[in-house]
């Protein structure tokens, strides 16, 4: 057998020419759609809606600086001057961290102190009474 588009010669079972590449006895060409193929939705036309793409928000604070910013204080407020143009969500929550971190760390043993010293010298006074 013969190809129709260059002439050269073709295996009887071949689909398409080895040579041109051309389709041999109504072969489709890999990409085109025969004319009574069904549509490309299925069978009646429906194809599913494609669910939107959620985009991932890295505006929260990482856990980890989180903890740091309260245990050291300092760490958040570096934190916050270094990212509130960048990320200002992350750095108000570190700097957030912070401040409470340093009332924890200062008000605690205050308040502990102040606990102490009422016990010592306030039973005694009402003692010596």
């Amino acid at each position: 057998m013969f190809c129709k588009a260059c002439g050269h010669e073709i295996p009887n079972d071949a689909a398409f020419c080895p040579s041109c590449g051309a389709p041999v006895n109504g072969a489709t060409p890999a990409g085109t759609v025969p004319p009574n193929a069904p549509p490309a939705g299925g069978q009646y036309g429906y194809v599913p809606p494609v669910p939107p793409v959620t985009p991932v928000s890295y505006e929260d604070a990482d856990t980890l600086l989180k903890v740091a910013s309260f245990f050291i204080p300092m760490v958040g407020i570096i934190l916050y001057a270094i990212d509130r143009d960048k990320k200002p969500v992350s750095a108000k929550a570190c700097l957030k961290m912070g401040v409470i971190g340093l009332v924890v760390w200062f008000a605690v043993p205050l308040l502990i102190w102040l606990f102490a010293v009422f016990l010592i010298f306030g039973v005694g006074a009402v003692a010596m009474a």
